[in-house]
């Protein structure tokens, strides 16, 4: 079954209503703060909002005398608040205890993947994080709207077999 991108996005949008969050986007430094505190890596948050990571250290740490990190743009704080809007949906799903280790965590797709929810929101497809955090579609539909080759783009020739010992080995793949 297909299911086309602008329902998964009308879904997504009636989840986070980013409405709720417009008083903390005045203020990056809280949104920064509290990512942080969830347990996300620098890196990660910059990956999702494309702001460098020494601007978000500067902005972290409050007023700062450098002018290209002095003032998050409206843009800015609108990335931040919507990573933290999708941080509080994620976090009423009661089996997430973890919020930043779902985010780095791959994507269960057969073949498997790399590609993470943080790489999903990297790539504007927040619609995607939303649709893997309910499971509707199916992870392999997600994974076909995101990117339509990565079935061949991941394919190893490798694979994971139990040995005589029953310890798991790798090995390469039998030809068919």
């Amino acid at each position: 079954m297909h299911h086309d991108k602008s329902n998964i996005r009308n879904r997504s949008e009636t989840i986070v209503d980013l409405g709720t969050y417009n008083k903390l986007g005045n203020n990056p430094e809280q949104v920064i703060s509290i990512l942080w505190i969830l347990g996300f890596a620098w890196r990660d948050i910059s990956r999702m909002t494309q702001i460098s990571v020494p601007t978000l250290k500067a902005w972290k740490d409050g007023p700062t005398i450098s002018p290209e990190t002095a003032m998050a743009t409206k843009e800015e704080r609108t990335k931040l608040v919507n990573i933290l809007a999708i941080c509080d949906t994620v976090s009423r799903n009661n089996t997430i205890g973890d919020i930043a280790a779902w985010f780095e965590t791959p994507i269960p797709t057969e073949p498997a993947t790399p590609i993470t929810p943080i790489d999903l929101i990297e790539a504007n497809r927040d619609e995607l994080v939303f649709a893997c955090l309910t499971g509707y579609p199916p992870n392999e539909e997600i994974m076909d709207a995101y990117n339509p080759n990565w079935r061949t783009q991941y394919q190893s020739d490798f694979e994971v077999f139990e040995a005589g010992d029953g310890i798991k080995s790798i090995r390469f793949k039998k030809a068919k």
